[in-house]
């Protein structure tokens, strides 16, 4: 907007110049011309040249009034566009200042070489440093020198993709080791060359660190059911296997694909249906765990087996939804 009120400036004052020039121009000749006309007898011509001197910078003065004043007036309207472009540009500043500092991410900018040129709170907080101490330096300064190195080459990296690049990464703060999930961007300047990085970095410990327990949880789990005697298996509230346990094939010579979405019922000797639903109900109707069912499953070659079965209510702590999960054992030799 400055450049534009500059270029603005320029043009009127050469429309001021030109104005007056080919006015002043078009006065004299046109005034000598008709004096020469009209008027025969240089002495009367020339005591008119006196009047008509008077005459010119009286008018001249009216017409730079004029011509100065309009000017005035435009640069007063961009006066205040600016002042008001530059209230507008505060208030935004002021709120992201209060969104950058109230967030408890570490916002940064970089200049192309890794120096901070910017570092809000939460940042500064993680590096036990003042914002003030922070900016100019590189993380060589603020990290320990490997992750340093590391996180500066990754910077360089997504320099280099002119993108928006996120990844994790992993540095030591005042807290010690920390998990961040970091966004990174080129900052680009007004001809669109790269001047820079600019990055959001969430810390993501806790969440990693409960990632990983419960991944060792699911791997102890799945271990567990992989080494189990007995077929653990989950039915969906229709009644159909969600769930079978990797010994439900040792056992009925079924694969998991002809088990995984099909009903339980047809698997279940016709006698022992019914006890099967009542089964079922009990379990549904009490929300406890029910033991004690006896009933014959199908093998894939037509012959039955018997099992001992016990079950419970098992909830989804995200969607809420409730299946059914039991376990079975064999008990064909007992009977």
């Amino acid at each position: 907007m400055v450049q534009d009120v500059q270029k603005s400036s320029r043009r009127e004052i050469v429309r001021i110049v030109a104005v007056y020039s080919i006015f002043g121009g078009l006065w004299i000749y046109l005034s000598d011309t008709f004096l020469g006309m009209v008027i025969s007898d240089p002495v009367v011509i020339s005591r008119l040249s006196m009047y008509k001197g008077l005459l010119f910078i009286v008018l001249t003065a009216a017409l730079l009034y004029v011509l100065i004043a309009r000017y005035i007036k435009q640069i007063n309207a961009h006066l205040i566009e600016l002042e008001q472009a530059q209230e507008t540009l505060s208030r935004q500043k002021s709120l992201l200042d209060i969104v950058v500092d109230g967030t408890d991410d570490a916002v940064y900018i970089k200049d192309a070489v890794g120096r901070y040129l910017f570092i809000n709170s939460a940042g500064a907080r993680m590096t036990n440093k003042a914002v003030e101490e922070i900016i100019g330096r590189d993380d060589t300064e603020l990290f320990p020198p490997d992750e340093a190195r590391t996180v500066m080459a990754q910077d360089q990296w997504v320099l280099l993709q002119e993108s928006l690049q996120t990844y994790e990464e992993c540095v030591t703060t005042c807290a010690g080791k920390r998990y961040f999930l970091s966004t990174k961007g080129p900052v680009r300047g007004v001809d669109g060359t790269i001047t820079g990085l600019f990055g959001i970095a969430r810390d993501i410990s806790e969440r990693k660190q409960t990632g990983e327990a419960l991944e060792k949880s699911e791997e102890l789990f799945r271990s567990f059911v992989e080494n189990f005697n007995d077929i653990l298996f989950v039915l969906t509230p229709a009644g159909d296997f969600s769930y079978v346990s990797p010994q439900w094939k040792d056992a009925f010579g079924y694969d998991l694909s002809e088990t995984i979405g099909q009903p339980f019922l047809p698997f279940v000797h016709p006698e022992d249906i019914s006890g099967c639903l009542t089964f079922l109900q009990e379990v549904i109707e009490s929300g406890n765990k029910q033991s004690g069912i006896e009933y014959r499953v199908l093998c894939k070659d037509g012959t039955y087996l018997w099992y001992r079965a016990n079950g419970s209510l098992l909830k989804d702590p995200v969607t809420g939804s409730v299946s059914f999960i039991g376990i079975g054992r064999d008990i064909s030799d007992i009977k």
